[in-house]
């Protein structure tokens, strides 16, 4: 489990749409911080539990409202070992 904190800039009207990842081992969710305003938003990525072992690359992407960035990308990288090892 590895959590990322993304801060909006102020006094842009820039807001999170959601987040996604295409590597099937790995799972995301978008919290936001209470009292943020919707400024802070956690980015919460979880290797699922039925995951083959080995290691895996993929690209979490952020998407947003903004024109300059409308794409956050992310790169992750993950090994699973087998049981007992």
């Amino acid at each position: 489990r590895r959590t990322v904190l993304i801060t909006l800039p102020e006094g842009k009207s820039i807001r999170i749409l959601g987040a996604e990842t295409r590597d099937a081992r790995v799972s995301v969710r978008l919290e936001a911080v209470a009292g943020s305003g919707d400024r802070k938003w956690r980015l919460i990525a979880v290797q699922r539990a039925d995951a083959a072992p080995g290691t895996h690359f993929g690209e979490i992407v952020v998407r947003t409202t903004s024109r300059l960035t409308p794409r956050l990308s992310i790169s992750e990288r993950g090994t699973i070992e087998a049981p007992g090892r």
